[in-house]
C-alpha cells in the first residue's frame, strides 16, 4: 500500500529540481541486496518464461542520483544508465561467486550535453527516456521535446556533445510527455534489414496503437503495436536472434503498480504492420517493483542471456531505484 501511494504522490505533486553537475562527479552507491523477488513466496524464482537471479536497492547521497529510465549491461557487467533529469550514470556490478549482484562500484555521474557541449538547462530539453548503444553511436531518444540525438562512442562520455539524428521529423507529430519512451539497436548478429526501432509510450494513431519508427537505409518507415490492460511502453531492447522485448507499466489504486516485458518477433516489424507480441514476464505489487522504466539484455561470459530491468524513482523518497536481474529459464 505504501508503494501505491508513494507512486500516487510522485505523479499529481511531485516537481522535479533540476540541477547542474560538474562535468564529472564520482558516486557512492550504497546496494541493499533483494534474495527474493516475491514477497509472500522466498522460495520462488521462476516468473514467466525467466528465472529470477537477484536484485538490488540503490541509494545515493548524489542529489542528482535517480530517475533512471534507460539501461545496458555489458558482458563485462559494465553498467550505462541515463537519467530523465540529462545525466549519465555509469558504474560496474559486482557479483559474488554464485554471480548474483552484490553491488554498484566504480561509479561516476556526469551531464548529456547539448549540440554546443554544455548541459541542458531544463527538463523539457533534457529528458532523457530511451538509449540504444549502437556499433559506434550511442542513440538517445528524448520525450518532452521530442526528438532523437546521438553521441559517438570513441570518446569520453562526459565531454562529447550530442548530434541530432537525421530525418526523425516524425517524433514532433507525438504527444508531448508521451512521445519517443523507448529506442532499440537491432544486433549486427540478428541480420535485420533496420537498425534502429523508437517507440511512443502513449502517442496513440486513430486505431488507438503506439506508434513506433524503424530506421532502415537512413529511412524512417511506421508500424503500431496495439496497447492493452492499460499498460504503457517504457523501454525496449533486442534479443540476439533479434526479437524486440517491451518493457511495459501500468499503475492503479485498485492493483498499484505492475510490469510485463512483451516479445514481438522480428518479422512483424514492417511498414504499417500491427506488431503484437506474447508476454514472457509479469511482476505485480507482490513482488519487488517499483516504476520500472529501463531495460537491458545481456549475455554474461559463460553465455547465459540474462534480463536487467530498472526502475525510475521520480527523485522521490517513497520511491526507489531497483536493479532486477532475470535469466532465461533453460527450457527455453
Amino acid at each position: 500500500m505504501l508503494a501505491r501511494f508513494a507512486i500516487l504522490l510522485a505523479c499529481f505533486f511531485l516537481t522535479l529540481q533540476f540541477n547542474t553537475a560538474r562535468a564529472h562527479d564520482r558516486l557512492e552507491i550504497n546496494a541493499q541486496i533483494i534474495q527474493n523477488l516475491d514477497l509472500k513466496d522466498a522460495g520462488r524464482t521462476n516468473f514467466g518464461d525467466l528465472k529470477f537471479v537477484g536484485g538490488l536497492v540503490l541509494r545515493s547521497k548524489n542529489k542528482n542520483f535517480g530517475g533512471l529510465s534507460a539501461l545496458n549491461v555489458s558482458k563485462t557487467n559494465q553498467v550505462t544508465a541515463i537519467t530523465d533529469t540529462g545525466f549519465w550514470v555509469i558504474g560496474k556490478i559486482d557479483r559474488n561467486k554464485l554471480g548474483r549482484p552484490t553491488g554498484l562500484s566504480d561509479a561516476s555521474i556526469s551531464p548529456l550535453l547539448n549540440a554546443d557541449g554544455k548541459q541542458f538547462q531544463n527538463k523539457w530539453m533534457a529528458d532523457a527516456e530511451g538509449m540504444a548503444i549502437g556499433k559506434s553511436e550511442i542513440f538517445i531518444s528524448l520525450e518532452q521535446d521530442s526528438r532523437i540525438i546521438s553521441y559517438q562512442r570513441n570518446s569520453s562520455q562526459n565531454i562529447q556533445s550530442s548530434q541530432l539524428v537525421p530525418h526523425t521529423e516524425f517524433t514532433k507529430s507525438l504527444k508531448s510527455n508521451f512521445a519517443l519512451e523507448a529506442i532499440a539497436a537491432a544486433p549486427p548478429e540478428a541480420g535485420l534489414t533496420f537498425d534502429l526501432v523508437a517507440v511512443s509510450e502513449f502517442s496513440p494513431n486513430e486505431d488507438g496503437h503506439a506508434r513506433a519508427f524503424f530506421r532502415q537505409s537512413e529511412t524512417w518507415n511506421e508500424f503500431q503495436i496495439p496497447l492493452f490492460d492499460s499498460f504503457l511502453i517504457t523501454d525496449a531492447a533486442f534479443m540476439m536472434n533479434g526479437d524486440l522485448l517491451l518493457l511495459e507499466r501500468r499503475f492503479s489504486l485498485a492493483t498499484g503498480a505492475r510490469a510485463r516485458v512483451r516479445q514481438i518477433s522480428s518479422t512483424m516489424i514492417s511498414a504499417g504492420n500491427l506488431a503484437t507480441g506474447k508476454v514472457i514476464l509479469e511482476l505485480n505489487d507482490g513482488q519487488w517493483i517499483d516504476n520500472m522504466e529501463g531495460m537491458s539484455v545481456f549475455r554474461t561470459t559463460n553465455n547465459k542471456l540474462k534480463l536487467a530491468l530498472i526502475s525510475d524513482n521520480n527523485l522521490f523518497p517513497l520511491q526507489r531505484t531497483l536493479y532486477l536481474e532475470f535469466e532465461w529459464l533453460e527450457r527455453n
